[in-house]
């Protein structure tokens, strides 16, 4: 059986980018299903990047860059959007309790 090859894994690492992108736009995303695909990813990408040279490197890390910065972004607004959620939980169950 033949060696994948950088091709093999960008294929993969596409499909991996859309499984990515499903998680995040869903309501309420499937936090340790997104965490063992970005780690898959993240092996997808270094293995990828051992193969790549001059050119197609330079190419590789700038799209790749690109879509890490989105994912960042991405979850980072749900970070935010759970804190706000927990905090306003926290908040009124303060006042539950001070009332009963």
């Amino acid at each position: 059986m033949a060696e994948p090859n950088a091709r093999t894994y960008q294929q993969a690492i596409q499909v991996q980018n859309q499984r990515i992108e499903s998680i995040l736009a869903a309501d309420e995303p499937e936090t340790e299903e997104l965490l063992t695909l970005v780690e898959e990813r993240d092996a997808l990408v270094t293995k990828c990047l051992a193969l790549l040279e001059g050119e197609d490197l330079t190419t590789f890390v700038d799209a790749e860059h690109k879509k890490n910065q989105y994912f960042v972004e991405r979850s980072q607004r749900l970070f935010d959007e759970s804190f706000k959620s927990l905090t306003k939980f926290v908040k009124d169950a303060k006042a539950v309790r001070k009332y009963r």
